[in-house]
């Protein structure tokens, strides 16, 4: 499987869709920022397969490196049904299926490919008596790279399916198998946890991934935040707010981390600044339309966002009223 699916949490202001890092695919699902089809250098697989399967085969990849990933689903899927036994066609159908909101289809798919592949760290390898004398590799098919990124991928959309524990399973395997920090790895690790109430867990995953991330600041660092209000770290939580405010500071998201923030630190003024700056209408939404629900923050960030909604509700109809009296 080619790819790196990367389904990552994320502000839902800052952009429109699902992210996807296309290796072999790691995706990291998220509630909150999407990001678009990023193509990574496609790469021919060179393999026993029959000259018309594996033509197949580089014509989806080549059709999901380009972005045609509805293009391509047809032809990973014939590649499924011709090589059966073959990991990486189900692992691209797999990643198409995701990138096209299939996500049920995905987790099966991901799961036959996994079945499919040795594991290195377990010492199984896959069973080839069954497979035709062409398909039949002198070695098992996946490098522990390759069986990371489908536990990766699978406990991404485990993830954005509702499935926490049973994705902290594939996360934390793909970590063994993986053996070195990955930035999209650690940062699924850490929603995994946030999600579970792991808040602690949480918090060294993000401040890993940040330590490992080289493409500057992200819009899902404000998870960190959250983080760090959680467990009481307000040093660490003030330095990433700062630094993501810097860059996504008008997101609805980043706006409320801040008044959360400087409301921890007792800075009242700061905090009503902070949430003033987010407009009714986008409150409205924020909080109407889901999005708020979607970025399932912890207990205690919950109670201050509460508490800056009711304040700033309060502070609306004194205004109102004051408009009142002034007229009469």
């Amino acid at each position: 499987m080619r790819y790196l699916l990367l389904l990552s949490t994320l502000l839902s202001l800052l952009l429109p869709a699902l992210p996807l890092r296309l290796p072999r695919r790691a995706f990291v699902l998220s509630p909150l920022v999407a990001s678009p089809l990023v193509a990574s250098p496609l790469v021919a697989f060179a393999s026993p397969l029959p000259p018309s399967v594996a033509s197949l085969y580089n014509q989806a990849e080549a059709l999901t490196s380009q972005g045609s990933v509805l293009a391509a689903r047809p032809l990973y899927l014939k590649v499924t049904v011709l090589a059966p036994d073959f990991p990486f066609g189900h692992g691209g159908l797999a990643n198409a299926q995701t990138a096209l909101g299939d996500l049920p289809g995905a987790l099966a798919s991901y799961s036959r490919a996994i079945s499919l592949c040795a594991d290195p760290g377990a010492g199984e390898a896959p069973d080839f008596s069954l497979l035709p004398a062409a398909l039949a590799p002198g070695k098992p098919p996946c490098s522990a790279a390759d069986l990371a990124t489908l536990h990766l991928n699978r406990g991404a959309v485990l993830l954005a399916s509702g499935g926490e524990r049973a994705a902290l399973e594939d996360l934390e395997r793909a970590q063994r198998l993986r053996g070195r920090p990955d930035a999209v790895l650690l940062q699924n690790l850490g929603l995994a946890h946030d999600y579970l109430q792991e808040y602690g867990e949480a918090n060294a995953a993000y401040t890993a991934a940040l330590e490992t991330t080289k493409t500057g600041v992200e819009p899902w660092w404000v998870r960190a935040v959250w983080a760090r209000l959680e467990v009481g770290d307000l040093l660490g939580a003030t330095e990433t707010w700062r630094r993501v405010a810097d860059r996504f500071g008008d997101a609805t998201e980043v706006k409320a981390a801040g008044a959360c923030v400087f409301r921890a630190k007792g800075d009242g003024e700061r905090s009503e600044k902070e949430w003033g700056g987010v407009t009714e209408e986008a409150r409205r939404k924020w909080f109407e339309g889901g999005g708020m629900g979607k970025a399932r923050l912890g207990p205690k960030v919950t109670r201050m966002i509460e508490e800056l909604r009711r304040g700033g509700e309060e502070e609306e109809e004194k205004k109102e009223k004051e408009k009142d009296e002034a007229v009469t």
